[in-house]
């Protein structure tokens, strides 16, 4: 009896042997030819959060592991058009900065802040808040400058817990007024949030417009690698980090992107 041996690529004996696999080698080999001797490989409706810092490119927590695609050009274009291009690099492991929240404060205005304001010693949980005033003014405060740049990926992780009344609102924003609004989060309990640093430094923000009482653990820190299916930004092939190109009004932050994986 005749056997017949289905050769796989080089690439997908590399991937083959990561751990914790988003496809098997039989899939993923498929897509590996399609890239080296076809037209190349498109994903649809795909997430993922993204770092275009200088020196610090790459998508992290993507929808489907993108691990196979190191050695290949990546084009995401995002929901109107614009493209980040990159070259796969090979993936790592999350790893964040320390805490860039170091204290809270209150705007000192008698109707825009909180009547009780309780920071923890570690200078970014909030042991107690409390909102006295319902009808004749908001309670509102807001974080230390984060220091954070254009095109860092940062994350948020918040574990919220109410005594009584409104669930408040957790947002990121530039400073001024009328600024634009990156994260604009209802809590109401454990959440983790993702986002990519567009114009200007930030502030974390919280705010309640009617009576509550509450108290969170919170901490914002800067993704600086990316997660275990996602895949570092190249130059060039081979090259040093970086991207290829990048649209002019490329967001960081759409709700999806199209990837397209191809030979060069």
């Amino acid at each position: 009896m005749q056997t017949i041996h289905r050769l796989l690529e080089p690439e997908t004996l590399v991937y083959n042997a990561l751990t914790s696999k988003g496809y098997d080698q039989f899939t993923v080999n498929e897509m590996i030819k399609a890239v080296k001797y076809g037209s190349g490989v498109t994903l649809t409706s795909q997430t993922l959060n993204l770092s275009t810092v200088a020196g610090s490119v790459f998508g992290s927590n993507p929808l489907t592991d993108l691990r196979w695609t190191k050695g290949f050009k990546i084009t995401l274009t995002d929901t109107l058009g614009q493209t980040l291009v990159f070259w796969g690099g090979g993936n790592s492991t999350e790893t964040l900065s320390s805490e860039m929240i170091t204290g809270w404060t209150t705007p000192g205005i008698p109707t825009c802040e909180y009547e009780t304001l309780t920071v923890n010693a570690n200078g970014h949980d909030l042991d107690s808040v409390i909102n006295t005033t319902a009808t004749s003014g908001f309670g509102n405060a807001y974080s230390n400058l984060l220091g954070s740049s254009a095109g860092q990926l940062n994350k948020i992780v918040i574990a919220y817990t109410k005594t009584s009344g409104q669930d408040p609102i957790f947002y990121t924003k530039d400073t001024g007024f009328g600024a634009a609004v990156t994260v604009n989060q209802t809590l109401t309990g454990s959440h983790t949030l993702y986002y990519t640093t567009t114009t200007g430094d930030k502030y974390a923000y919280i705010e309640n417009s009617a009576l509550a009482s509450w108290n969170a653990t919170i901490t914002h820190k800067q993704v600086t690698a990316p997660s275990a299916t996602g895949i570092y930004g190249l130059s060039t092939k081979g090259g040093s980090n970086g991207y290829v190109s990048i649209g002019a009004t490329f967001n960081p932050n759409d709700t999806s992107y199209t990837i397209a994986v191809t030979v060069s």
